[in-house]
């Protein structure tokens, strides 16, 4: 008769030990043995079906050899769990434990991943099934004692629900002595009354009553508590006990009855039993009261008041895990009242941008808007309490790591132990490295300094060419030695090895580069591989593809650096443009400069090892303050002190190295430098349009610009001229999104270099510089709105209306026009003349007239030609131009000047359609109706 095998890991048992150590045996001699070693694998299987019942013992938890494994104690009959024991995964490779399958029979019964889903299924199922086991015994017990306690009470209160009838024979007793003394007395005896009345039915207290109740009913719980407990233990050894079959069969009967442990809400009835006992301590404890105030009522309110607390605190205890992630009070009842919590109080989001279409339809009355914009009701998304826990795990994963590596360091005086920690300090991020040190008291410290030399020590031997002042890394210890020196970079300011060491013969860049970068002021005449830290330094930065070093080793370097005087302040006088050190610098920092203002932390999440682009965000602080010492002249002479003391660090950096890289650029070019340059200015000017800045950043974000714009048209090499346009496109977006915010900021010289570049883009007459030139008509209307001075004064001096009139149509430039004109009346009364006669001359009031009434050629609102055109006339409508714009307006509408329409583009940069024209020739002839109007009898003239 087949018997009941369970799955091979649940147990561990001998079959599997020796698979396991099979496992590991391959795993270090290679894999030359594997065929070998799969049949040995089969016949152990077979040696299993053997082992059933012993097997089954120890899954249920009654073997001896698991208890001394896993429960070697015991506390009132239940397993106390042993903490030490082997739990989670192994550290097996499962493709060297278990044989490749052939093909098509991966998921054969037999196959690998069968076998391994057993390992993995049978871990996971025995810490569980423990777990669960050690709940429900624990269950046993206190619902045991507690059931008898509470025997012991009821058994005492419950003969107060019937007639006692010792009371009553004592009070007949009473009364016959009464009457024998009124009879002796001669007395009349009907004068005694009797309480006792055979016909009146006995009901017992009212405190009885509650008493019994309450406390037959925490009996009653207590006893169904127990009687679930059982259940559960008889439910988990039949999930524990699979049947024999092949590994696949197996598999899915696991999974089967896994499904339906989930399915049917096992673990919660688990987790409700602590609860329902702690309800029956509850009502037991309310009996007490109500049974101890007849008979002494201060002692009831000191019980009252007990449990109050008690149960306060209970209740506390409960939702504090729920609020902070890491307090230890966790237990069921918490995962049920977040569950709860989740389910019975739904999450209500009121985006901004609805709340205020919300706000905005109220003003409106528009109720049914209102309601459409109502917040939104929807249910919270579920998460774990053991995920909130993982998530806070990874949020601190810097300091909890630091703490761990203190932990193990302090409380072991195994030097194996200590050596470990020691040369994993290296590996942490610079976060954890500065939280461990700070945990460290200087005794502490200098314990780990002197162990960490003696380790060095260990670790290196003479060099056979220079024996008496270099060591070399003993063959073999090469790793060792470069995580000791990782951790040395903590001492190396104030600890100097006393002799230096060589790099080894090795093609390891780690190795290499930790050793070069330990110690600072190497000796000139050292042997081959040293290097002084400042040419190190320059030699990381230039092959940034393959120098990747920790944070820790970067800092170190830069102060090195800065010691061998890398960061000498430059100046445009005694700057070597021969010199690509400073470039190199400039695209790093410029690289970087949008993740170093959102301040970065180091921790497990990002890389260990980082090139110094990447770098550069974590260290910003030091790399910023070296970059700003050595670009410290090239702050704009347009840019006050007060205002550049006052920017961010980063932006103080932001601006120099912009005006370094404009200074290389107007120097004769060498090697491609203009095209790199450009490609830095192109990656800072990007950096400058994607940041949001206050009044102050803005005006100094707008002085670099301004320099930069004019620098796009130099150099003439043929490989330039894409570069340029990039450079341009970018500096006028960055520029538009500045002068929203500071219009006031904007000189003369950066507006005339504005209209030179919207100029030059519209002679090229292609669709990537309209769009540009586009962008500029949009800042130069902004400006105008904002009657900023010097926008109309470079409206007057580069003669726009000439260059608006000489080229084809746009339609950003509509805007222009109408907010020059609308701006002209607030202007002072001598700068007001010069911009009235220039406006109506012949030739730039007929461009204007013609731009305003053709606005585009689609549908165009009328009531604005109307109202353009009239603050035009209102200008000077005695004006000697006006007779001849309106001539040439009537030869636009009569057809007699189709050279105009044929020269002018749509907004897709397209020849204009029939239709088109025809729809701009009736925008002109209601111009012309506008302008009759005005000058006949200024009637208002309906819209149509």
């Amino acid at each position: 008769m087949p018997t009941d095998r369970p799955p091979t890991n649940l147990g561990h048992g001998p079959a599997v030990a020796r698979e396991d150590a099979k496992g590991e045996a391959r795993g270090n001699k290679g894999t030359g043995k594997r065929e070998k070693e799969s049949n040995e694998l089969e016949i152990d299987a077979q040696e299993e079906a053997g082992e059933q019942e012993e097997y089954e013992v120890r899954v249920a938890g009654r073997s001896t050899s698991s208890a001394k494994a896993t429960d070697v104690t015991t506390a009132f009959g239940t397993k106390r769990s042993n903490p030490t024991a082997k739990r989670g995964h192994d550290s097996y490779s499962y493709e060297e434990k278990y044989p490749e399958d052939g093909p098509y029979e991966e998921v054969a019964p037999t196959a690998r991943v069968w076998r391994t889903h057993e390992d993995e299924s049978g871990s996971h199922d025995s810490n569980m099934v423990e777990q669960f086991r050690d709940s429900v015994n624990l269950l046993l017990v206190s619902a045991g004692l507690f059931s008898a306690v509470v025997t012991a009470f009821v058994v005492q209160s419950s003969q107060n629900l019937q007639p006692d009838y010792a009371a009553m024979s004592a009070s007949l007793l009473y009364e016959l002595v009464l009457i024998q003394r009124a009879a002796a007395n001669g007395s009349t005896v009907n004068v005694i009354t009797s309480p006792l009345n055979p016909s009146v039915a006995f009901v017992p207290a009212t405190t009885d009553i509650w008493v019994n109740g309450l406390w037959f009913t925490s009996l009653f719980l207590s006893l169904v508590t127990a009687l679930v407990a059982v259940l559960v233990k008889q439910w988990l050894h039949h999930y524990a006990v699979l049947p024999s079959g092949t590994p696949r069969d197996r598999s899915l009967v696991r999974q089967f009855r896994y499904a339906g442990f989930r399915k049917w809400h096992v673990q919660v009835i688990i987790g409700l039993l602590p609860v329902v006992i702690h309800l029956a301590l509850t009502i037991f404890l309310v009996g007490l009261v109500v049974f101890l105030h007849p008979l002494h009522a201060i002692l009831s309110w000191i019980i009252c008041a007990g449990t109050i607390v008690v149960y306060g605190v209970y209740m506390v205890t409960a939702v504090l895990p729920i609020l902070f992630p890491q307090c230890p009070y966790h237990t069921p009842l918490c995962d049920l009242i977040y569950a709860a919590f989740h389910h019975s109080v739904p999450q209500v989001s009121w985006s901004l941008w609805r709340k205020d279409a919300f706000l905005d339809a109220l003003r409106r009355r528009c109720f049914n808007d209102v309601l459409r914009h109502l917040p939104r009701i929807q249910t919270r998304s579920m998460k774990t309490l053991a995920t909130i826990e993982s998530e806070s795990v990874q949020q601190m994963s810097t300091k909890l790591a630091a703490e761990a590596l203190d932990w193990l360091f302090s409380v072991s005086s195994n030097p194996t132990i200590q050596s470990i920690v020691i040369q994993a300090i290296g590996g942490l991020p610079m976060t954890s490295e500065h939280e461990f040190f700070e945990l460290q008291s200087y005794a502490d410290r200098k314990a780990m300094e002197d162990m960490q030399r003696a380790l060095l020590r260990s670790c290196l031997h003479p060099d056979e060419k220079n024996p008496g002042q270099y060591d070399r890394p003993i063959p073999g210890m090469e790793l060792k030695v470069g995580r000791l020196l990782r951790f040395d970079v903590h001492f190396n300011d104030v600890f100097m090895w006393d002799r230096r060491i060589v790099v080894p013969d090795t093609e390891s860049f780690e190795l290499t580069t930790t050793i070069n970068s330990t110690y600072w002021g190497y000796l000139a005449d050292g042997p081959a591989g040293f290097s002084t830290l400042t040419a190190l330094f320059k030699d990381h930065i230039r092959a940034e593809s393959s120098s990747k070093l920790p944070l820790l080793r970067w800092s170190h370097l830069l102060r090195c650096a800065r010691r061998g005087g890398v960061f000498s302040p430059l100046s445009p006088e005694t700057d070597n443009d021969t010199n690509s050190f400073p470039v190199d610098l400039c695209s790093a920092l410029l690289v970087s400069f949008g993740k170093s203002m959102e301040h970065p932390i180091q921790d497990f999440s990002s890389p260990i090892v980082l090139g110094f682009k990447d770098a550069v965000p974590y260290i910003h602080k030091e790399v910023h303050g070296n970059a700003l010492q050595m670009f410290s002249d090239f702050i704009p002479h347009s840019l006050s002190r007060q205002l550049y003391a006052s920017l961010s660090k980063p932006l103080k950096l932001l601006v120099v190295v912009t005006e370094f890289l404009l200074h290389r650029l107007a120097l004769p070019e060498s090697d491609n430098s203009h095209t790199i340059i450009r490609d830095l200015l192109i990656t800072a000017v990007k950096q400058l349009d994607g940041e949001m800045f206050s009044f102050r950043e803005a005006a100094a974000v707008i002085m670099v610009l301004e320099d930069i714009l004019p620098a796009c048209f130099i150099g003439d090499a043929p490989n330039a001229e894409l570069t340029r346009n990039e450079l341009c496109y970018n500096t006028i977006l960055a520029y538009q999104h500045s002068i929203t915010i500071s219009p006031s900021t904007c000189s003369l010289r950066g507006l005339r270099s504005m209209v030179d570049v919207m100029t030059a883009d519209w002679m090229h007459k292609s669709g990537y510089q309209w769009y540009q030139s586009d962008i500029l008509c949009r800042v130069l209307a902004h400006l105008l709105a904002n009657l900023i001075p010097d926008a109309y004064a470079v409206f007057l001096d580069k003669q726009c209306l000439e260059v608006f009139g000489n080229h084809s149509f746009h339609g950003a430039s509509v805007r222009v026009i109408r907010e020059y004109v609308a701006g002209i009346p607030a202007l002072d009364e001598e700068i007001l003349r010069q911009h009235v006669d220039y406006l109506h001359e012949p030739h730039n009031l007929f461009t204007a007239c013609s731009i305003l009434a053709t606005r585009g050629f689609e549908d165009t609102d009328r009531a604005a030609i109307r109202r353009d055109i009239t603050a035009l006339v209102r200008l000077c409508p005695q004006a000697a131009g006006w007779g001849e714009c309106r001539r040439k307006l009537q030869c636009l509408m009569k057809n007699h000047d189709d050279d105009f329409f044929n020269t002018q583009r749509n907004e897709f940069k397209q020849r204009l359609q029939s239709a088109e024209i025809q729809f701009g020739k009736d925008s002109i002839r209601y111009a012309i109706d506008v302008l009759n109007s005005l000058f006949n009898s200024e009637a208002y003239l309906p819209v149509s």
